[in-house]
């Protein structure tokens, strides 16, 4: 929730529970916290399927919808080595 009230940031990518990356005034950086494991990293990445209005799964590996003023894509780990993958 920390990158995501920052208005300065222009994306924030989630590669799995232990790399989170952010872009900040056209430079890409590493976040300094992750998820606690992960169970809460699948759970917040059910919850923002849910807040999307889409899912993915193995006959659906991607989509991409909208959340508040954010554009969300969000890809299946079945076609993403590093697992799930939020942007």
């Amino acid at each position: 929730e920390t990158l995501l009230n920052d208005p300065t940031l222009t994306e924030v990518i989630v590669n799995g529970p232990h790399q989170i990356s952010f872009e900040k005034q056209g430079v890409m950086e590493e976040f300094d916290d992750c998820f606690l494991s992960d169970f809460t990293f699948k759970n917040a990445f059910e919850k923002i399927q849910r807040l999307v209005g889409v899912v993915v799964n193995q006959e659906n590996p991607f989509a991409d919808g909208s959340w508040g003023h954010f554009r969300v894509s969000i890809v299946d780990q079945t076609i993403n080595q590093s697992g799930y993958l939020i942007s």
